[in-house]
């Protein structure tokens, strides 16, 4: 008898699993210091002392979004699921529930950005600081278009915010239309049609660097994260994720990209997690638990953070390349106390606007995006 896609509720936890926490929080802290060795003058200082340090994670760091990517994935098929027929009016909804969770404390955290980079102009000069922007170049950023239009980004992770908006409204119009295509069983159709994107991510889309901006690019990722879910439910048998990986093995041999690894190696760890409860209801650690909850305003606040650490450093302290690397250490903890206060005095009251009262249980949960919640 085939299982059903209704996704199942984790005894330990309700239906949420800690572990993800402790994958978000490790993704967010790898992010904040990839920024921190990509931007501002203190990480070329630090290089002097660190250089293997600050050169790992300038090239690698930024690889930390594919788990996002492949928990995202996960989620979705998870909150995907629970939903009715989708006709054009919910398409509507399920969208702007989508933005709003996203794109609202993304605009708030933009509003941040521009601020920074006009206090940190009059402290130094250096290349990450953004130009005075352009109403069309605001425009473009309201509406996650900004390297598609081919505007300068304001600040850091705009580009993931636009793929993972993009990959929403994919999966929502191809849902959509697994439902009109198998009436009986729309999420049969619908794991067919993403097999197929994913597939075609995996081989082609994410192979033409041109296509970065895209959500195609990168879809692969995501998919992974989706057969875990379905894999764990049931509905398609284990043997589906080592032929997966025999696929990316494949695509690998064709033409390497890490980021393939670091989503494989995400699925692999995240499948661990939820096939066996003991790691599942893992980490048990609050500051990690913290992190994790915390971890989409901390990729939204951190770099006005950082930006404005760098310039109080450079303007009033001129550090040595040891002092430097102190820095970057304050610039992480100051980051996640913003983003503490930004999470609790920002984020949530932002994301529950237009959300209907009964949905409003007051928990400390925050209402935040697939990739960092697990709905």
């Amino acid at each position: 008898m085939p299982q059903s896609d209704a996704p199942p509720k984790t005894p330990a936890t309700g239906g949420k699993l800690p572990f993800i926490d402790g994958l978000r929080a490790f993704a967010a802290v790898t992010i904040v210091l990839h920024h921190l060795a990509f931007y501002g003058p203190l990480s070329d200082r630090a290089h002097q002392i660190a250089p293997g340090l600050v050169a790992f994670l300038f090239d690698y760091g930024r690889f930390a979004v594919q788990i996002f990517l492949v928990v995202g994935g996960f989620v979705t098929v998870r909150h995907l699921s629970r939903l009715p027929f989708l006709d054009g009016p919910a398409i509507g909804r399920e969208l702007w529930a989508r933005y709003r969770r996203i794109g609202l404390p993304y605009l708030a955290a933009l509003a941040l950005a521009i601020a920074a980079n006009e206090v940190a102009r009059l402290w130094m000069d250096d290349p990450s600081i953004s130009n005075p922007p352009s109403l069309w170049q605001l425009i473009a950023h309201a509406g996650l278009l900004t390297h598609i239009l081919g505007f300068e980004a304001l600040t850091a992770g705009i580009w993931y915010l636009a793929i993972d908006f993009q990959i929403t409204v994919l999966c929502v119009v191809l849902l959509a239309l697994a439902q009109r295509l198998d009436r009986r069983d729309p999420l049969r159709a619908f794991r067919w049609v993403t097999g197929i994107l994913g597939l075609l991510s995996l081989f082609w889309a994410g192979r033409i660097q041109s296509l970065d901006a895209w959500a195609p690019y990168f879809f692969a990722s995501t998919w992974m994260g989706m057969l875990v879910e379905w894999v764990r439910r049931g509905v398609l048998g284990r043997w589906v994720l080592p032929a997966t990986a025999g696929l990316v093995v494949v695509a690998e041999a064709v033409e390497f990209r890490p980021r393939l690894v670091v989503s494989l190696a995400t699925a692999v760890v995240l499948y661990a997690a939820v096939a066996w409860p003991k790691i599942g209801s893992r980490p048990r650690s609050p500051a990690i638990l913290f992190l994790g909850r915390i971890s989409f305003s901390l990729f939204l606040v951190h770099f006005p953070v950082c930006l404005l650490i760098n310039a109080i450093a450079i303007r009033f302290f001129d550090p040595s390349p040891l002092a430097s690397l102190g820095w970057m250490a304050l610039a992480v903890a100051a980051s996640v106390a913003a983003a503490q206060a930004f999470a609790v005095g920002v984020e949530e009251r932002l994301t529950s606007l237009g959300e209907p009262a009964r949905r409003r249980t007051g928990s400390a949960q925050l209402n935040v995006p697939v990739s960092f919640d697990s709905h």
